[in-house]
């Protein structure tokens, strides 16, 4: 459920230890605008739910990856269970392939060398999204002339960083992108919106690694002869 979505494991979690602890461990993070009020994929409508929405920000979702990933006191501790969170997550390293090809390049940096830096890079990703019918749209069983849609990514991806007098270290950042409108599915009756959904995400990763050209620039530019300990 965490590198490819899978509502029926969301589910068993949701089964397993129910909303008032899942709850309970956003607020003890202090994600204060997270609520999860009824079942991943379910409407409010099914039994035993609360009819509003779930709710997750990305300030919130930010401050789950700070949590894990803090070097003082990461919530998960720095063994097993933290390497687990980063197994089952999507690395997203990808995501930053074209920038930073764009930064090295720009600095002059070889191919070999731009591979060895992309090499020690890592990190945790989650994507995720929505569509429903938007307001006023028509709808039958091929779909809907008009679509709400909800896309978003986000994780935390950790960049090699070399000093001056060689001494490697890493820093961790922080990203997230969310885009959330609605979309016309076509000319009049049209309900084939797959080319408009397809577009979606690219637009979430072009943004989430344009949150992170400055740092991967600065990055790249510390394994640089001529400019070491930027």
């Amino acid at each position: 459920m965490m590198e490819q979505s899978d509502n029926r494991m969301t589910d068993a979690i949701y089964n397993r230890y129910g909303s008032a602890a899942l709850n309970g461990t956003a607020d003890t993070l202090g994600m204060a605008d997270t609520q999860l009020n009824h079942r991943i994929g379910c409407t409010w409508e099914a039994a035993g739910q609360v009819k509003a929405s779930n709710e997750l920000t990305l300030a919130d979702a930010g401050k789950l990856y700070e949590a894990v990933y803090r070097a003082n006191s990461p919530y998960l501790g720095t063994g097993v269970a933290r390497d687990k969170f980063t197994e089952l997550a999507d690395p997203g390293t990808w995501i930053f392939s074209s920038v930073l090809k764009q930064e090295a390049d720009a600095l002059g940096m070889s191919v070999t060398d731009r591979n060895a830096f992309a090499a020690k890079m890592w990190g945790a990703f989650k994507p995720g999204g929505y569509a429903n019918a938007a307001e006023g749209a028509t709808c039958n069983e091929s779909g809907c002339t008009a679509l709400l849609m909800r896309t978003t990514g986000g994780g935390m991806v950790s960049l090699p960083y070399r000093s001056f007098n060689g001494v490697e270290t890493e820093r961790k950042y922080v990203y997230g992108a969310f885009i959330d409108g609605a979309i016309d599915c076509g000319l009049g009756s049209s309900t084939d919106c797959s080319q408009e959904s397809a577009a979606m995400f690219p637009a979430v990763q072009a943004s989430m690694a344009e949150l992170l050209r400055p740092h991967l620039k600065s990055a790249l530019a510390s394994f640089m002869p001529q400019r070491a300990g930027n």
